[in-house]
C-alpha cells in the first residue's frame, strides 16, 4: 500500500515574487505509527467547552492500493481538531516529493522588495466620523515609505493595486510635513474623484493616505483637503 499527503506551500520565485504551489509527497516512513494513531475513534464534544472558531487542518492521508485510493483524516478531539497523538504521528511522517504544480502568485516582486501590500482598500472613499482635536495631521518621522496604488472598483468597493514605491529622504519628509501643515478641513472634498493614492508609513504608528490626483488626505480619524504642494512632495 502506498500513501500520499498533499499540501499548499508559499515559495519565493527569484525575480517573480512569491507563488503558491500544490505539492504531492509520497510517504516513505512512519506510516504504520500513523495508521495506528488514526484508528482511534473521534472524541465526543464536551458540554460548555469553549472552542476556537479557527479552521483546522484535518491531516488527510491518501491511501492507494489495488482497490483504488481513499482519503483518511485524523481522529478529532472534543473541539473537532486532530488529537495530539494523530498530530504527532502526522508530523513524524517521512516523505519525498513526487509532484508539484505552481498555482498562483501570492505576492508580486515589487511587494516582496518593498513590503507594500499588493492591494489595499481605498480608505479615502470610506466615510469617517467628524474630525476632533488638532486641525492638521501629525507630522511624519523618517524613514517614510510611500506605497502608491491605482484604484479599481470591485463589487461596490474601491481597491488600490500597487504600482510603485519610494522611500523619502529627510529633506523630502520635511517637505511632506510642511505641506501637511497647510491642509484644511473641508467636508466638500470629493472622496471618489481620485484614481491613484499613496499610503505613507513613518516610524510612528498609523498611516497617512493621500490622493495623488484628488484633494483628499486621511490620517487616523482625520480627513482633510490638500493642494498640489502635498502631491508634489509625495512624488505623485
Amino acid at each position: 500500500m502506498d500513501a500520499y499527503v498533499c499540501s499548499y506551500e508559499i515559495r519565493t520565485v527569484p525575480g517573480d515574487g512569491s507563488w503558491s504551489f500544490h505539492v504531492v509527497r509520497r510517504v516513505t516512513g512512519g506510516l504504520g505509527a500513523l495508521l495506528e494513531a488514526y484508528r482511534s475513534p473521534d472524541e465526543p464534544p464536551v458540554a460548555d467547552m469553549a472552542c476556537t472558531a479557527a479552521g483546522v487542518d484535518p491531516l488527510v492521508v491518501h491511501l492507494h492500493d489495488e482497490h483504488g485510493t481513499r482519503a483518511v483524516r485524523a481522529p478529532v478531539g472534543p473541539c473537532s481538531a486532530p488529537t495530539e497523538s494523530a498530530k504527532s504521528a502526522y508530523a513524524s511522517l517521512i516523505t519525498a516529493v513526487v509532484g508539484e504544480q505552481q498555482e498562483g502568485q501570492s505576492r508580486s516582486q515589487l511587494s516582496v522588495d518593498t513590503s507594500c501590500p499588493d492591494e489595499t482598500k481605498d480608505v479615502l472613499s470610506i466615510e469617517q466620523p467628524p474630525q476632533r482635536g488638532d486641525p492638521t495631521p501629525t507630522p511624519l518621522s523618517a524613514p517614510v515609505s510611500v506605497c502608491m496604488y491605482r484604484v479599481a472598483a470591485e463589487e461596490g468597493m474601491r481597491v488600490g493595486y500597487l504600482e510603485a514605491h519610494r522611500t523619502l529622504t529627510a529633506d523630502q519628509v520635511a517637505g511632506v510635513n510642511a505641506a501637511l501643515d497647510l491642509v484644511r478641513p473641508d467636508r466638500g472634498c470629493s472622496r471618489v474623484e481620485h484614481r491613484r493614492f499613496a499610503v505613507l508609513f513613518g516610524s510612528q504608528p498609523g498611516r497617512t493616505v493621500i490622493a495623488l490626483d484628488g484633494c483628499a488626505v486621511s490620517q487616523d480619524a482625520g480627513w482633510w483637503r490638500a493642494d498640489d504642494h502635498l502631491r508634489r512632495a509625495v512624488g505623485g
